[in-house]
C-alpha cells in the first residue's frame, strides 16, 4: 500500500461504476490517487450521514458473452477505517 501525505481525492466515480444499493444517496464515493495498493489511484466508499439508511455498493455492469463457460474469479484489496457493520465484496451474474 502507498499513502501519501496531501490527500488527491478526484470527485469523479471511476469509469462505468456507480453508486447503488438500499441507500446509495447516503453514500459517497471518489477516485483517490493518493493511496492505492498497486496501480496508481484506489476508490474509497463512505457514508455521508451519521446512520444510513440501507446499504451502499458501488458496481458496474457490462455484457458479459465473452465470458460465457469460462470461470471467472474476483478479486480486489479493501482497507477499512471506523467500519460499523461490515465490508464484503461480491459479483453477481444476471440472466438477462
Amino acid at each position: 500500500m502507498v499513502s501519501r501525505s496531501k490527500k488527491k481525492l478526484i470527485s469523479n466515480m471511476p469509469k462505468g461504476w456507480y453508486m447503488s444499493g438500499g441507500a446509495p444517496k447516503d453514500y459517497e464515493c471518489r477516485l483517490d490517487s493518493s493511496e492505492f495498493h498497486s496501480g496508481t489511484r484506489s476508490v474509497f466508499v463512505k457514508n455521508k450521514v451519521e446512520k444510513p439508511n440501507d446499504f451502499g455498493t458501488l458496481m458496474q455492469n457490462f455484457e458479459a458473452n465473452k465470458y460465457l463457460g469460462k470461470r471467472l474469479e474476483i478479486t480486489f484489496w479493501v482497507k477499512t477505517k471506523n467500519v460499523k457493520g461490515m465490508v464484503a465484496p461480491w459479483m453477481r451474474v444476471d440472466d438477462n
